[in-house]
């Protein structure tokens, strides 16, 4: 497999990988997709895996943790946070509100039901998010990472120090190259424009009816 900085959501036999530079909201749009009856793959990294000419995924064991601007902008996400801070949150301007490093963990299983988690699906499509605070409409297209080597940096993952390869698979290749051989496998589009959730969530849920 290759490490993506991802997250997932999948709707029966198709799935959808979320990536985004620091910051750009992938937890937070992976949750809003929650709401449409998706189910959750991972958070933060994914798996990725050639097989018979597609692309697997497989979810980390990782619960996804939200600030307050996510959980006020979510009507599923309420409960996440108690009571006394929720009130004092919705006092704050909403740049300060944005700003805010305060997290809180959302328990897939209790929020949205144990039949909404699952580890492994089917990757059809990756969405890369490449947005920003302004007025711009957000708008999404299809790009070819061959020749957009810079939103490869939005996806790609090191494996970290206590990765420990295993001697009889050879040498590991984590190259841009290995990236990009596997990502052909799937369709590959760029959001951008200003952070507009409801529309990435609505173009996601496109993507995944057409696949």
């Amino acid at each position: 497999c290759l490490l993506g900085h991802a997250a997932g959501v999948a709707h029966g036999e198709r799935g959808l990988a979320l990536a985004g530079f620091s910051g750009s909201g992938k937890s937070t749009l992976a949750l809003h997709l929650m709401a449409h009856d998706l189910s959750f793959v991972s958070n933060d990294r994914l798996l990725i895996q050639r097989e018979a000419g597609y692309l697997i995924m497989y979810g980390i064991p990782k619960q996804p943790r939200i600030n307050p601007g996510t959980a006020l902008n979510n009507d599923s996400l309420e409960s996440v946070i108690p009571e006394h801070d929720l009130a004092a949150f919705e006092e704050l301007p909403t740049d300060e509100l944005w700003e805010l490093e305060q997290k809180y963990d959302v328990l897939i299983e209790d929020v949205y039901g144990s039949d909404r988690l699952r580890l492994q699906s089917r990757m059809g499509s990756l969405v890369i998010l490449n947005w920003k605070r302004d007025r711009a409409v957000a708008r999404i297209d299809r790009v070819d990472l061959s020749s957009r080597r810079d939103l490869l940096a939005a996806f790609m993952k090191e494996t970290g120090l206590f990765y420990q390869p295993d001697p009889s698979h050879g040498n590991p290749d984590f190259s841009e190259g290995a990236y990009l051989d596997l990502l052909r496998l799937c369709n590959v589009y760029e959001i951008t424009g200003g952070i507009d959730f409801e529309f990435a969530a609505q173009a996601c849920l496109d993507l995944l009816a057409s696949e």
